[in-house]
């Protein structure tokens, strides 16, 4: 795994589609941090999903694991 940055949220890394070896950057929230706000996430995470636009990014999927 190749870290890209660190965030307040989490961390980025590099990954690769293993059937299209496209390029893809997935971010892990620490959900233990005490600024963690789950509702504030999704809401983002919801919010990107309606924008296309090259100058944003894109969400192809979430996971969230409990």
């Amino acid at each position: 795994k190749e870290i890209i940055s660190f965030g307040t949220y989490g961390t980025v890394i590099k990954a690769s589609n293993k059937k299209t070896n496209e390029i893809r950057a997935i971010k892990l929230f620490n959900k233990k941090n005490p600024n963690f706000d789950e509702e504030k996430i999704k809401k983002e995470i919801n919010n990107a999903k309606k924008v296309e636009n090259e100058n944003s990014i894109k969400i192809y999927d979430q996971y969230n694991s409990e």
